[in-house]
């Protein structure tokens, strides 16, 4: 069994909009938060929860062992709703860092030992480790790498690939896309369809 997460928001339910109980909850626990950043911390305070009940669940009818658990998000958090990037330039729809870079979790017992590493892969790269993983074919010209002898750690990824991003704004820029690329540690960056490319 596989279980793929991404957690993204989609625009109807911005601004967030946490259960009261939940917000309740960070507020006393940390009254000193702003209620913007309070509002982000107990939504994920809630997925934490609910992430809790799908591994309880797993482990009663004894899947755990056998189901890879994989939690990511499709972009960097929107700093207009108080959402943080740490110390990464940018969030949510720029192509600087704060945008696109985002922590990716594999959680699958008895083959990923427990361990961090900040190699750089893309999300569609788990199209490939999932099938890899399932034993289903797939086309031999897909530029896409498998991750799984990365997460076992039997390799590391190359550097020196090409990866592209691309957004395309229908509301705000008329549906005209932007870009940004990178091979190694060289970036180019387009944060939106009528700016220039930055290097």
């Amino acid at each position: 069994m596989i279980i793929a997460h991404t957690f993204f928001i989609q625009p109807t339910t911005l601004p967030i909009k946490p259960l009261d109980e939940w917000l309740k909850k960070v507020q006393e626990l940390e009254p000193n938060l702003l209620e913007d950043r309070a509002k982000n911390v107990a939504l994920i305070e809630h997925m934490d929860y609910s992430f809790g009940r799908i591994m309880d669940y797993l482990k009663q009818t004894g899947s755990l062992q056998n189901t890879l658990i994989i939690s990511t998000s499709d972009n960097g958090g929107a700093l207009r709703f108080a959402q943080s990037n740490g110390k990464l330039r940018g969030g949510k729809k720029d192509m600087y860092e704060g945008g696109i870079r985002v922590p990716t979790s594999f959680f699958w017992p008895e083959h990923i030992e427990a361990r961090v590493t900040d190699q750089t892969a893309i999300l569609t790269d788990i199209f490939l480790t999932i099938c890899t993983i399932a034993n289903l074919k797939t086309p031999s010209d897909i530029n896409r790498v498998n991750l799984l002898p990365v997460l076992t750690g039997q390799s590391i990824l190359p550097n020196d690939r090409l990866m592209v991003w691309m957004r395309r704004e229908g509301d705000q820029y008329g549906g005209l896309a932007y870009y940004g690329a990178r091979r190694g540690s060289i970036k180019l960056v387009q944060n939106t369809p009528f700016e220039p490319i930055q290097f």
